[in-house]
């Protein structure tokens, strides 16, 4: 289990990578507005929401790569294998 992100670093990294609160909203199945009121401190979340939050962003390797870098994985993730291996090989990975 990753040690759960502050709620700053969860909100700063959300904003960086342009994620929407009502999309992490979502990941928590939380009432509309509930990540809105933890941000305001109105509610607090559970150690399972900030787990599930924690985990997406570290997953999705948003704290560990700039935006451009970030939009490269995901561009060579959708691509098939032959395009993947004539990538590496132009960039001589292969």
């Amino acid at each position: 289990m990753n040690k759960p992100l502050s709620k700053d670093e969860i909100l700063s990294i959300a904003k960086q990578n342009g994620i929407k609160i009502s999309y992490l909203n979502k990941l928590i199945g939380g009432y509309r507005g509930k990540l809105t009121d933890w941000k305001n401190g109105k509610t607090t979340l559970t150690e399972s929401e900030l787990e599930v939050l924690t985990n997406y962003i570290l997953e999705k390797n948003y704290c560990c790569f700039s935006e451009k870098e970030q939009i490269l994985i995901e561009k060579y993730r959708l691509m098939n294998a032959e395009q993947q291996e004539k990538l590496l090989k132009e960039i001589d990975l292969l």
